[in-house]
C-alpha cells in the first residue's frame, strides 16, 4: 500500500480503491435489479391490461358474449367441455384474467429480475486504482 500526502490528509490508495469497488458492486446490483424489475413488471402490466383481453376478444370471447362466427363460437358448437368454455367466457366478461395475470406476472417478474441481477456482475465500474493514482500524481 502506498500512502500519499495531500492537503494534510493521508490518502491510502489501496483502501480507497477497495471501498470504491465494494460500493460500485453494491450499487450496480441494486441498479441492475431496479432496471430489470421495471422493464419486466412494465411489460407484464401492459400485457395483462391490454394484451390478454384483446387476444381473448380476437378469438371471440367478449364481455357481451360469444361473437357469432368466431373461433369461440365454433368451439362452443363443436366441443362439449362446458367447464373450460364457461371459465373463458366468465373471465372475459368480468375482466378477472387481466388482474390475475398481472398479480402472478409481477411475482414472476421480480423473481426473474433478482436472479438476472445477481448473475450479471459485468456492469460494475472498472478498477479505479489507476484513476486515483493518476489524479494524485
Amino acid at each position: 500500500m502506498e500512502t500519499i500526502k495531500q492537503d494534510t490528509k493521508d490518502v491510502t490508495v489501496g483502501n480507497n480503491n477497495e471501498l470504491i469497488n465494494t460500493n460500485n458492486q453494491q450499487n450496480s446490483f441494486a441498479l441492475r435489479f431496479v432496471k430489470r424489475a421495471s422493464v419486466y413488471t412494465g411489460v407484464i402490466c401492459v400485457v395483462g391490461m391490454f394484451g390478454v383481453p384483446t387476444a381473448l376478444s380476437w378469438i371471440g370471447f367478449t364481455s357481451m358474449g360469444v361473437t357469432v362466427g368466431s373461433w369461440a363460437a365454433w368451439w362452443q358448437a363443436t366441443h362439449f367441455v362446458p367447464g373450460i368454455f364457461s371459465l373463458m367466457q366468465s373471465v372475459t366478461a368480468t375482466g378477472a384474467v387481466g388482474a390475475l395475470f398481472i398479480k402472478v406476472g409481477i411475482g414472476a417478474a421480480l423473481t426473474k429480475a433478482f436472479i438476472d441481477a445477481s448473475k450479471t456482475s459485468n456492469e460494475t465500474k472498472p478498477d479505479n486504482n489507476e484513476k486515483v493514482q493518476s489524479k494524485l500524481s
